[in-house]
């Protein structure tokens, strides 16, 4: 049987500065629903997307039909084909539910979890400075944004690297 292609696909929605409009976005979203797999052209090519971008909205439960949001329109036609995605829950110490894509139900949103000894229990103090402020060990980072939105925390801030003297 031949190998199906692997490795990692960047898809590039904003300019140098971070910075985009919203039709980039959706221009980089129907691109990967578009891509077959070249051995299934039936199945997509992309299995999973990364969306670490974040701006203000709302989910309507509707895919956005009804507050005729066309990112989450966009994303709905990536998840119609198969493709997970997945969120940032933003990084401005709110709730994930006031920020999109992070609010569609149809992602899974992650935020930051502060994480000092990468052990469970909470038992790392709070010891580490990052982000203009301390953390205490094995809750939400200070910055990251919270709420019924998120489907997963994951380490994210206080990281210990194998960099010597790095956090």
């Amino acid at each position: 049987a031949e190998a199906r292609p692997a490795g990692r696909l960047a898809v590039r929605i904003l300019d140098a500065k971070g910075e985009g409009y919203l039709s980039w976005w959706l221009c980089g979203l129907d691109w990967i629903a578009a891509q077959n797999d070249p051995l299934d052209p039936g199945r997509p090519l992309i299995e999973a997307v990364n969306m670490s971008v974040t701006r203000w909205g709302l989910d309507d439960g509707k895919c956005g039909t009804v507050n005729k949001d066309l990112l989450h329109q966009a994303v709905c036609r990536v998840v119609a084909r198969g493709i997970t995605v997945v969120a940032a829950a933003a990084n401005d110490s709110g709730v994930a539910s006031k920020r999109v894509p992070a609010a569609y139900n149809e992602v899974i949103t992650v935020s930051a979890l502060a994480d000092m000894d990468g052990l469970a229990g909470g038992f790392g103090g709070k010891s580490c400075w990052s982000w203009g402020g301390y953390d205490v060990d094995d809750t939400f980072a200070d910055f990251s944004n919270y709420g019924s939105d998120v489907d997963i925390i994951a380490p994210g801030k206080c990281i210990l690297s194998t960099k010597r003297g790095q956090t």
